[in-house]
Formats: structure tokens, sequence, C-alpha cells
């Protein structure tokens, strides 16, 4: 990653949400002995007014708390675990210290998979259950994708899926530990096992009663590169890979994809948009765009929508780990995180785009005054 330069202290508004160990004076104990002392990173929004997800308007914000923020963060010892923060307009955020972590490293062997860290990718609402997915992380440094439910989005139960470890969901290496796992070859002589490694960033998305749910996923392929994939399934825990391209992967080069369906401009249908992070050509992450007119193959890449910051900015080092939040009259919200030149997560921004005429998703997002 490439480094850059803090020319002056970085005020503090600048970001939505914070590392703990940099607002003491508001803390009542040492920062070192709080689950998010060091990184906050990976926030999922959703807009709750009455206790169930909605789509929020410009005006969304004269309830209590309506708004909820499910995020990672990191201790001293570099343990992740998460945790939640509520908020009345999504931008002004409160920790819930009362419940947070909500969600933290496993100490018992029979649910191995996450007994190091967890970080949540997700957090969807079917069937009057909260379904938050993690990037789960063993302590032999291996990572699969879990899931929690929960009736009220706040005290979480692990969901112990069919793999040995805990784990709903595998790379290629391990997948013959799945009793029931499956690939659907769309392109024939496609490469299945491209997905060796280091499975994560799963986002579910509710793709209508043909395809059910789809999943969203990143993975690291054999040569140390990157790329997103995807897999569907009937019921949320069962998950079947489909490979719609010869090289396995739906989009190459992407991590931590957030995937939104959205009418197509010319009213022919669905169009499938994708914010995903990426390098740009200095090294530094930044979150691009892409569509697609199925969401299972034939990805165009549209380029970046959110860049680094720039020297003395607290996200100089790139921004990452986006969420899409749409509002009114084709508005949208970038929730994303911002880091500094260690690659660590420094803070939670927030970046604001308008759908132009004739386009599907806004060509850039602008961060927010005063962010």
């Amino acid at each position: 990653m490439a480094a850059c330069v803090i020319s002056a202290p970085v005020a503090l508004p600048a970001r939505l949400l914070i590392p703990s160990d940099l607002h003491l004076d508001t803390e009542t104990s040492p920062s070192s002995q709080k689950w998010d002392s060091r990184t906050v990173s990976n926030a999922v929004v959703k807009y709750l007014p009455d206790g169930l997800p909605k789509n929020p308007t410009d005006n969304a914000d004269s309830i209590a708390d309506a708004w909820r923020m499910w995020y990672t963060g990191t201790d001293a010892d570099g343990a992740r675990s998460v945790g939640i923060a509520t908020s009345i307009d999504g931008v002004t955020w409160t920790r819930d210290t009362t419940a947070s972590p909500i969600l933290a490293p496993n100490a018992e062997d029979w649910f191995y998979c996450d007994t190091a860290s967890v970080e949540v990718t997700d957090v969807a609402f079917q069937a009057g259950v909260f379904w938050l997915m993690y990037d789960a992380e063993d302590k032999a440094g291996a990572r699969r994708v879990a899931v929690a439910l929960s009736q009220d989005g706040t005290n979480f139960a692990r969901y112990e899926a069919e793999h040995s470890s805990g784990a709903m969901f595998v790379g290629a290496t391990i997948a013959d530990e799945m009793p029931t796992y499956e690939v659907e070859d769309r392109a024939g002589n496609a490469n299945k096992m491209w997905d060796v490694d280091n499975v994560g960033g799963a986002t579910q998305v509710f793709a209508g009663p043909k395809e059910d749910l789809r999943l969203y996923y990143h993975a690291e392929t054999e040569e140390g590169t990157w790329g997103i994939g995807v897999a569907r399934s009937a019921d949320g825990v069962r998950w079947i890979k489909v490979v719609s391209e010869t090289k396995g992967m739906v989009l190459d080069g992407g991590r931590h994809p957030c995937v939104v369906p959205v009418a197509s401009s010319d009213g022919s249908g669905l169009m499938w948009v994708m914010v995903y992070e990426e390098e740009d050509d200095q090294g530094r992450v930044g979150i691009a765009l892409a569509t697609s007119r199925d969401g299972m193959k034939e990805w165009s890449k549209e380029g970046m929508v959110l860049t680094a910051g720039g020297d003395g900015a607290w996200d100089c080092g790139g921004v990452g780990r986006p969420n899409l939040v749409r509002m009114a009259e084709g508005k949208w919200r970038l929730y994303y995180t911002g880091f500094g030149s260690d690659g660590h997560g420094t803070g939670i921004g927030l970046a604001l785009g308008e759908t132009e005429e004739g386009s599907v998703m806004p060509s850039e997002f602008v961060r927010r005054k005063g962010v």
C-alpha cells in the first residue's frame, strides 16, 4: 500500500465512527481494554424504523435509533469482534456499549472456525430473522464464511452449518469436507476450483423466486490474486456455487462485494450493480463499480467511484469495505472504511451520490461535507 503523509492533526468529526482509543476524553476505562480500541471497519448499515429493514427517504431521521450499524472492531491484541452503533439520521452515531461486542471470537472447540476473529460482512433479514454473515478466522489462520442468527438484530447465536468447523461456505480446496457441496457449471468446462483460499466478504441478495438467494463472495486464487464469485441457495444455509464464466469467478481483481439489483434505465428489467474493493495504479485500495444484466455473468467494470483521500486525510491510505444504502429520488449513501498508511481501518466514512438521467447508479461518490 502506498504511503501517505499526515501533515496536520486530523479532525475527529471527519469520521462517522472512530477507534475507541481516539476519544479517551469520553471513556471511563483504558482504551487497551476495549474491543474496538485499535481499528473500526466493515460498516453494514440498515434503516429500521419499526425494528424491520426499510428503504429510507431523505427525511427519514425522526425516529430515535432508527438507523443501525453493525461493524467490526479490533482490540489491542489484534482480535476482531462485531459491535453495534445506533443513529437517528445515519450520520451521527452512538456506540451501543451495553450490547457490544455482540459477536466475539469463540472459545469453544465445537465451533472452531472463528476462534481467532470475526468480521461482519452483511446483515440480511428474511423470514423474521436477522442473518449476520461474517468472515470467520480460526487460530491456524484459515478463513471461511459463517452465519449467526437473531430475532432482534442484537442478540445473535451462531448457526452450526455443515462444515465440521461450523462454517457455512468454504473454499474449493476443502469443499470435499462439505456433505452436500455442489457446483453448477453454466459456462461449460469452467474452472470450478478457482476459489482456493481465504473465502470471505459474503453478502446475501434476494434474487426472486427463480434464483431465490444469491451469495456474492471473494476468494484468493492459486496464483495469489483475488476474485469475486457467486452461489445460490433456496434456504440461505446450503449453497450451490455457480460458475457462469470459464475462469470461474464473475469478476477478477475484486474483494468485498456489495451487490444491489436496481431498475434498468431503459425500463427493460433489472440491472445488477456491484461496488467492490480494487487497487488503483498506486497500489491503494479504492471502491469501484461494475454492472451486469443478470448478476451471474458478463460483469462490466465501470471504474472507480471513490478513491483514497489526499495527504493529510484520515483515509489517505485507501477506502474499501463498501456498503450501499438506497435513499429517495435516485440518491445513494456509500458507507466505507478508510485506511491509514499502515493499512489499518482508521474509521468509517460516508460518501453521497446521485443517479444521473439515463444511468442506474452514480458515476462517482463525493465525501459528505464535513467528512
